[in-house]
């Protein structure tokens, strides 16, 4: 089922153009990687989406209702003071249809032993927790994680993204997920989309990316005795010799030169942003 829909999008902020002719449609249970340098027009196509901003021109369908099927997690929110953790989540929880119970939030989030402390005085990480689980009491079908586990420790963001992993088990839930972190995006994006001077440039199957990165193996070979005519077949970085060619190490390897060590290194998504960005 299609969950949302934006067709030939377009806006600007004065004379400059943040988003021209954006199409693309969204799947429910899909989770997107929305990648793109800095002001390249995430948060404003975020904004139109829900409803937050006006598009210039264009058309958006969405097949959800806007606050109540939304669920929102930004990089930085500002948690209210003089209100106990219990409060706060009592209160968002009235304004929703359809919720989860204080004591599952509690659970899934880890903050069964801070449900009595007042908001503001949470630790960084804690907070974060909070507005995750803000984010989701009403069970919604859209959710927007913005840098979700920026100040986060590892062991919280393991915990976050199990947590995370649990809930589109059922492919209910669509989620928009926006990280400087590529190799979070990488572990846990279906789909990723690149935005890039204004338009989309890249809209990829995370499956297919990763086939495709297996495809492009490097091979990092530290030897001493590897004849010249194998050397014409390799590559040499100053350091080290390397290939693409899986044939190439098995001719080396079966000519029984000396190899001290063999490295794979496998293309991944930071490596294939940097080419789409830097390639536009």
């Amino acid at each position: 089922m299609e969950l949302f829909k934006f067709k030939n999008v377009s806006k600007k902020f004065g004379d400059k153009i943040v988003l021209d002719n954006v199409s693309f449609s969204v799947n429910e249970g899909e989770i997107i990687g929305l990648l793109g340098l800095n002001g390249q027009g995430k948060t404003t196509l975020v904004k139109i989406l829900l409803n937050l901003l006006k598009e210039d021109s264009g058309e958006i369908t969405r097949n959800f209702v806007l606050k109540q099927d939304d669920g929102v997690m930004l990089q930085e929110v500002a948690l209210p003071k003089n209100i106990k953790v219990k409060e706060w989540l009592e209160l968002v929880k009235k304004f929703s249809k359809a919720s989860y119970e204080l004591s599952e939030i509690f659970q899934m989030m880890d903050l069964e032993n801070y449900k009595n402390e007042y908001c503001n005085k949470l630790s960084g990480g804690q907070k974060r927790k909070l507005q995750f689980a803000v984010s989701i009491i009403n069970r919604p079908k859209l959710l927007i994680l913005d840098e979700p586990t920026v100040g986060m420790d590892v062991v919280s963001k393991e915990l976050f993204w199990q947590e995370i992993t649990k809930l589109v088990e059922n492919k209910k839930l669509t989620i928009i997920l926006i990280s400087h972190d590529l190799f979070e995006i990488e572990k846990m994006a279906t789909r990723i989309i690149i935005l890039n001077d204004k338009k989309i440039v890249k809209d990829k199957n995370m499956n297919e990316l990763k086939e495709q990165f297996k495809d492009n193996k490097k091979y990092i070979l530290t030897t001493e005795n590897v004849n010249d005519s194998v050397k014409e077949k390799l590559n040499f970085d100053g350091t080290n010799y390397y290939t693409t060619d899986t044939k190439i190490v098995e001719e080396v390897v079966s000519n029984n030169y000396k190899i001290e060590n063999i490295k794979i290194k496998e293309k991944n998504l930071s490596e294939y942003f940097k080419e789409v960005v830097g390639n536009e």
